[in-house]
């Protein structure tokens, strides 16, 4: 690899990086819009999140391109970055990664508390219409491929949007 591309890789790490702790900021918005049950503002965030995303695997395949050492797939694991890099590239990619570890652990916890919200939601609407349809444990209007099943409460729900 040449200086160029040593250089270019190096710079598409950083940039990986800082979309991770965007990503991790964007999570966090998410949270609070939650709590306020913001319906605006979750939807601004779940753009924002596939955008991130998006480019997030675009630096990676693109990093992937610049490095030597791919798996089966022709991907690159980001933790094997620093080594795959030279010199002061090396050094920069190193002094990186605790950043972005630290926005991986954070965007790892952010994904499960807001999961945990959104389900915790889901539980009290779902209380909240058995109590206000008399029906008990019925089954979920959605079945496992998110398919609308045949439930009472459907109809209930169907009627009442």
């Amino acid at each position: 690899m040449d200086k160029k591309d040593m250089k270019n890789a190096q710079q598409r790490f950083a940039v990986i990086v800082e979309l991770h702790e965007v990503l991790a900021s964007c999570l966090k918005t998410e949270q609070e819009a939650l709590l306020a049950a913001d319906i605006d503002t979750l939807w601004a965030t779940s753009r924002e999140k596939e955008l991130l995303c998006r480019e997030i695997l675009a630096g990676v395949d693109a990093l992937a391109d610049l490095l030597p050492s791919r798996d089966e797939e022709g991907r690159i694991q980001l933790h094997q970055v620093p080594g795959q890099l030279s010199g002061a590239g090396r050094q920069e990619a190193h002094d990186l990664m605790p950043r972005l570890v630290r926005a991986q652990s954070r965007i790892e916890a952010l994904k499960a508390e807001n999961i945990q919200l959104v389900q915790t939601s889901l539980g009290f609407v779902d209380d909240l219409l058995q109590t206000l349809t008399g029906v008990e444990k019925t089954p979920p209007v959605y079945g496992r491929r998110f398919f609308k099943g045949a439930s009472p409460r459907a109809a209930f729900v169907s009627q009442e949007v």
